[in-house]
């Protein structure tokens, strides 16, 4: 349903590049190397999130599907992966939604810890940290996503979380 309502393939592996505004960060290297490995992918569907609050649209390279709708959680049952920033809001939800995730902190000073959540996400099994300044890791990370197996590891472990609202005891 989720696939539908956004136009996407039925079929094939869909994955969804989702690296915020870009308003303070420069995520192009990103997006340009992952875009070139899938695209080697067939009945790979490539679909870039766009923020309402960017000042530019990114270019994209012809067959790259660019989606603008928010809140987007509510479609990520679309996507076999993403490519994500790993600001607070976004990588609770994906983690919570069980996407396996290849997160990419924006590392800009006036940030919070995004990378602090991304290596954790790698060190506990539930997502995989690629910074922009190890572009060399690019291909391997979006390679061992491609992988069934290596997807179904990382939606166990993020089904296991402990979805508990601490909200409830604290209002107690």
């Amino acid at each position: 349903d989720a696939r539908r309502e956004l136009g996407l393939n039925a079929d094939g592996t869909v994955v969804l590049i989702q690296l915020g505004s870009q308003n303070n960060y420069d995520y192009a290297e990103v997006q340009d190397a992952v875009i070139n490995r899938l695209s080697q992918e067939p009945d790979t569907q490539i679909v870039v999130a766009e923020w309402l609050i960017s000042h530019e649209p990114a270019p994209l390279p012809d067959g790259v599907k660019r989606v603008r709708a928010y809140p987007l959680g509510k479609y990520f049952n679309a996507f076999d992966f993403t490519v994500s920033a790993a600001g607070y809001n976004g990588f609770h939800e994906l983690l919570f939604a069980s996407v396996p995730s290849i997160f990419v902190p924006n590392e800009n000073p006036m940030m919070d810890e995004q990378l602090a959540r991304a290596q954790f996400a790698e060190r506990n099994g539930l997502g995989v940290c690629l910074r922009t300044r190890e572009m060399y890791k690019a291909r391997a990370c979006v390679e061992r996503l491609l992988d069934e197996t290596a997807r179904a590891d990382i939606r166990q472990r993020c089904a296991s979380l402990d979805a508990t609202n601490g909200a409830t005891e604290i209002a107690r």
